[in-house]
């Protein structure tokens, strides 16, 4: 009995040890979970001036716009464009995408 007893105390222990030792990982994965969870909010409301445009008579298909990214894309020496991200409403800015050292970068299409 007595034996049982002290390997039931030494299990409690390192039980509690080994929660305090990974409670800091468990806040830090808890802290930025939350800031990955708000990101999207946070940057339509940061963007907005940029994102949202009042629209014009004249429209550019996907295909210009993606073929002026392109051609902005060679010119600057940045990567090309792989993806383009359609507005959702009708006032925001179509988007291409593309990575440069595992990096996600956009190109925003505005008319002039």
């Amino acid at each position: 009995m007595f034996y049982a007893k002290k390997i039931h105390h030494w299990l409690w222990r390192w039980h509690i040890i080994a929660g305090l030792i990974s409670l800091p990982f468990i806040l830090l994965l808890s802290v930025t979970g939350v800031i990955y969870l708000l990101k999207a909010d946070y940057e339509q409301q940061t963007y907005r001036s940029i994102t949202q445009v009042t629209p014009s008579v004249s429209y550019l298909t996907y295909q210009q716009q993606l073929d002026i990214a392109q051609k902005a894309a060679k010119e600057n020496g940045v990567a090309i464009p792989t993806k383009m991200i359609l507005p959702i409403k009708p006032r925001n800015l179509s988007q291409d995408a593309f990575r440069q050292k595992a990096i996600p970068l956009w190109i925003l299409i505005r008319e002039m």
